[in-house]
């Protein structure tokens, strides 16, 4: 089947069988099981999947294993009927990968921030193209920034040089394909309930702690962007007063993200343990044999501070050993992110909430006291009906999260949600 470059394909699918493609994503299950989830009847199931099997949109797999009666067949989403192309600017990478058609990450590569200008990202991303054969469907972007619905880049502070550019036109007219933009915290609260929720959750709150923070917030399925489509901007409320003349980079005083990232939890781990020298920490000692001693004292808390991003597994392995100068800041991070995040709750009262981002996947104890605190301070009958949990996505979620988008747009979850209204 053939469409024109510009424009993603029109899929002509009964509703029926929009509905079962959707909740097909992410799992493996048989006809029966599909007749279950959704409420259909054994007829309308059979004929959507003879529908979608025609259109070559899914395929059939062998017998579930059984120990009695016939087996049933079980059924996938066609990962050869296309592929997407995903792209991520973080603070740290930039990361442009290849999501065969089931959403699962074939190629990528990735590129440090510091030294990467958008004007390289036409040519990458045509490059990455050039690795895979087949029909390429669109292009998805998450950026760690602000942007507007018509593919423009608003505010991105912690991006030098990404701010008002056009980079659903920059890339759509370099690969003549559909360009989708979204933040990176939206695409990657998409590709949870597509990929990472056994229950495909439609009501949730990702939340994304990395070189930034923010949030991606699904309410019934669609993404809420408030009135100016700026919403979930989580690391710049206000959380403190204690930290008078440092400003972040968005202008403000006080934010979030003069606290949780991972690269303030690594300075003010640095400043702690020149500071206090007289308390236990087996972080000191792995220091001692990492740097020399002898530096000028600024140049040896750049240094520090430096080694402690880079190695974000001293601080991991130090807390665990109940290093006296991590977890003093490992609780306060804690405590000020996870009552962030349980603010959120209260406020939409979601059915999942989602932890992620580089800072989160490098401090798994981090992550452990986030939830511990979300926990306490959500009221009790929202929190009773809440998960909180890390992502499921792995090390590749935000190339995931971004070819989602396209996923999203092409298959109109909106429209066809894949599971049945929550029971109130």
């Amino acid at each position: 089947m053939e469409w024109p470059k510009r424009e993603l394909p029109k899929l002509k699918l009964s509703p029926g069988a929009f509905r079962i493609l959707n909740y097909l994503y992410g799992t493996t299950v048989s006809r029966a099981d599909i007749s279950h989830a959704l409420g259909f009847n054994p007829g309308t199931v059979t004929r959507a999947v003879n529908e979608l099997m025609a259109a070559g949109l899914i395929e059939q797999l062998g017998p579930r294993a059984s120990s009695g009666g016939r087996p049933a067949i079980l059924l996938r989403v066609n990962p050869d009927y296309g592929y997407v192309i995903g792209v991520d600017i973080g603070g740290y990478t930039v990361k442009i990968g290849i999501c065969n058609f089931a959403g699962e990450v074939v190629y990528h590569v990735k590129y440090p921030s510091r030294s990467f200008m958008p004007e390289q990202l036409p040519e990458l991303v045509t490059k990455v193209m050039a690795e895979r054969k087949g029909r390429c469907i669109g292009i998805g972007v998450g950026i760690s920034g602000m942007v507007t619905e018509n593919g423009h880049t608003v505010f991105c502070p912690n991006l030098k040089g990404w701010d008002d550019l056009p980079i659903t036109d920059m890339l759509a007219e370099a690969t003549g394909r559909p360009v989708f933009l979204d933040t990176s915290a939206r695409a990657l609260a998409q590709a949870e309930t597509w990929f990472g929720s056994p229950n495909k959750e439609t009501d949730l709150i990702y939340v994304s702690v990395g070189y930034s923070i923010g949030a991606g917030i699904l309410i019934s399925g669609r993404v809420f962007r408030g009135s100016t489509g700026f919403a979930g901007e989580l690391g710049h409320i206000t959380v403190t007063d204690d930290m008078p003349g440092l400003r972040c980079t968005c202008g403000n005083e006080g934010c979030l993200e003069l606290i949780a990232p991972l690269g303030m939890i690594a300075y003010s781990t640095a400043q702690r343990l020149m500071k206090e020298n007289g308390v236990y920490s087996p972080l000191r000692i792995q220091v001692s044999k990492l740097l020399p001693t002898d530096r000028p004292v600024e140049e040896q808390n750049r240094a520090l501070w430096l080694l402690l991003q880079e190695k974000p597994e001293l601080i991991q392995n130090a807390a665990a050993q109940g290093d006296k100068i991590v977890l003093p800041v490992i609780g306060e991070v804690a405590y000020h992110l996870g009552v962030a995040v349980a603010n959120m709750a209260n406020l939409f009262s979601p059915r999942l909430v989602v932890l992620g981002g580089g800072t989160l996947a490098a401090l798994p104890i981090l992550v452990d006291e986030v939830m511990r605190v979300v926990r306490a301070r959500t009221v009790s009958p929202i929190q009773k009906f809440m998960e909180v949990r890390p992502t499921a996505l792995g090390e590749t979620g935000p190339i995931i999260g971004a070819g989602t988008l396209v996923f999203e747009q092409l298959l109109q979850r909106h429209n066809y949600p894949p599971t049945p209204p929550h029971e109130s």
